[in-house]
């Protein structure tokens, strides 16, 4: 997947259908750990392009989507970019991430 594709997966992640939005959440999440299965990080210039293209507080918002399929995504995505850093781990809690991740 190549970073150009991002804006267009951050506009996915804002749709208000299901199916985009797990599509774009599952290559966001790729983008952010190879298979989002945490056995290879990807590379915090990754983390800090999501970062950058405001994908952390529709991820926190997408928390309480319908689809079980979103959430698992965003679950990951969460996990890598607090995973990255301690300030980007800040930011995934500034934005209210702690108490729906810990209700998943």
């Amino acid at each position: 997947m190549q970073l150009e594709t991002l804006p267009a997966m951050v506009v996915g992640i804002y749709s208000n259908e299901g199916d985009l939005q797990f599509e774009a959440t599952t290559h966001l999440c790729k983008l952010l750990s190879i298979g989002c299965l945490g056995i290879a990080s990807g590379t915090s210039e990754n983390t800090k392009v999501v970062i950058d293209h405001g994908a952390v507080p529709i991820f926190a918002k997408l928390l309480g989507s319908p689809s079980d399929d979103v959430r698992e995504q965003v679950v990951y995505a969460l996990g890598n970019v607090a995973g990255d850093s301690p300030k980007c781990r800040d930011l995934v809690l500034s934005h209210g991430a702690l108490i729906p991740l810990l209700d998943q």
